[in-house]
């Protein structure tokens, strides 16, 4: 079967036509203006829809909804911007501190330490002992040759508060202190010779509790673990024959 022309196809949907040399079927210049205005009908909704789409692009779509129910919408998307970073001090803000000298007690000029405990105290280890102050007033703890409660040495040098609420003290000459602030009672732990799990050294520069509640204690002579089970300590020292020491 041959496909009917298109010319044929046309003029006969339109009875407006005239006919051209040699049988072609020609249309008519008003249905050319006829399909003209379709055209230009059906372009200007195009565009319409289009614009419409885009000025809706960020809106909520419509979700499908069960048969019986209310349609709902699905909530528009929000873009959270990060929080502002903490303002920062500015070239010409001022600060005002306060001095504390040892005329209002503090019972040595020379800090190395200090630390404020949950109840609000704060701790400061001086060349000449600890020093507790509330605000107003010092408490002063040194060490006594007569009392074997007090501080091993009065030259503090390291602080630090465990989760226990015990108070550790390293000092210069004196090894490692625990206070219990509740029992207001001080152990001492210090390097023996004889004992080779004792403190590895005298003089106690740092204190850290690590994540799990391990105590270490960071000497002039190795890195210390200390063992609450026992009351021991295990050293890490440097090896001049083991490079991963």
């Amino acid at each position: 079967m041959k496909p009917i022309p298109t010319a044929f196809l046309i003029s006969a949907q339109h009875p407006h036509r005239s006919h051209g040399p040699g049988g072609t079927h020609i249309l008519s210049s008003d249905l050319i203006k006829d399909q003209h205005k379709l055209v230009l009908f059906c372009s200007i909704s195009i565009i319409t829809v289009m614009l419409f789409a885009s000025a809706c692009g960020g809106s909520a779509t419509p979700a499908l909804s069960e048969p019986g129910t209310t349609p709902t919408t699905s909530p528009p998307t929000t873009t959270l911007r990060p929080s502002s970073a903490a303002t920062p001090l500015s070239t010409g803000q001022h600060f005002r501190f306060d001095r504390i000298p040892t005329e209002q007690g503090l019972s040595q000029s020379t800090v190395f330490s200090m630390l404020q405990e949950s109840q609000g105290f704060m701790w400061f280890g001086t060349e000449d002992g600890l020093n507790r102050y509330d605000g107003y007033n010092f408490t002063v703890y040194k060490h006594d040759p007569e009392d074997p409660n007090s501080l091993s040495n009065s030259w503090i040098l390291s602080m630090i508060k465990d989760r226990a609420g015990v108070l550790w003290i390293g000092t210069a000459n004196g090894g490692l202190n625990k206070f219990d602030l509740e029992a207001n009672q001080i152990t001492r732990y210090q390097y023996d010779p004889a004992d080779s799990h004792s403190l590895s050294n005298n003089r106690v520069l740092s204190l850290f509790e690590d994540e799990v509640g391990e105590l270490w204690v960071g000497t002039e002579n190795g890195l210390n673990r200390f063992v609450r089970g026992t009351e021991t300590f295990t050293h890490y020292q440097s090896d001049p024959n083991n490079p991963s020491v």
